[in-house]
């Protein structure tokens, strides 16, 4: 699976396949701009930054389960 963000007219994060297809749109409300994404392949879960709201969050592979880890600076 390939997960890529994109912050253009509506931004997002998405996974598919390596070829392309099955694209799936995991995360696409309260997101500005997505960058620094990372996986935990055990747990099967996508992590990322968001440099305009200030946030790092998690979601599952499926796009469920998003948690804010932290907000702001500390």
């Amino acid at each position: 699976m390939l997960f890529f963000t994109d912050y253009g007219n509506q931004a997002r994060l998405e996974r598919c396949n390596m070829d392309g297809t099955n694209r799936t749109r995991l995360v696409d409300y309260k997101v500005e701009r997505p960058t620094a994404v990372a996986l935990d392949l055990v747990k099967k879960l996508v992590y990322w930054a968001d440099a305009y709201l200030d946030y790092i969050e998690m979601v599952d592979y499926n796009g469920k389960n998003r948690h804010t880890i932290i907000q702001g600076y500390q």
